[in-house]
């Protein structure tokens, strides 16, 4: 059996503009979805981009979310009970916080 691989490989000086365009096909993809809340978060948690449907399905503006921990789409019992169970504190201590 041969090997096609070679042939469908973009050669490595061609990679950033094949991702940038690719990148420019996923906004253009991800904002047209309008059923579904798509946030991009940062690797702390922040979200950094969301798609229109979002703003439809949970109530907030983008002026409102951008920036934000995703935290907020919880309720305060729900934070509170994630915050315990990644509290060193409480896991120092041998603690088990159940949710």
């Amino acid at each position: 059996m041969q090997n096609d691989a070679a042939e469908h490989t973009v050669p490595k000086t061609d990679r950033t503009g094949t991702l940038l365009e690719g990148g420019e096909h996923f906004d253009a993809l991800v904002s047209g979805v309008e059923d579904y809340a798509i946030f991009l978060l940062s690797s702390k948690g922040h979200i950094i981009s969301r798609n229109t449907g979002a703003e439809r399905i949970k109530g907030y503006k983008q002026e409102e979310v951008i920036g934000k921990h995703y935290s907020i789409f919880y309720p305060p019992e729900a934070r509170e009970r994630d915050r315990r169970r990644h509290d060193p504190a409480c896991r120092s201590a041998g603690r088990q916080v159940r949710g």
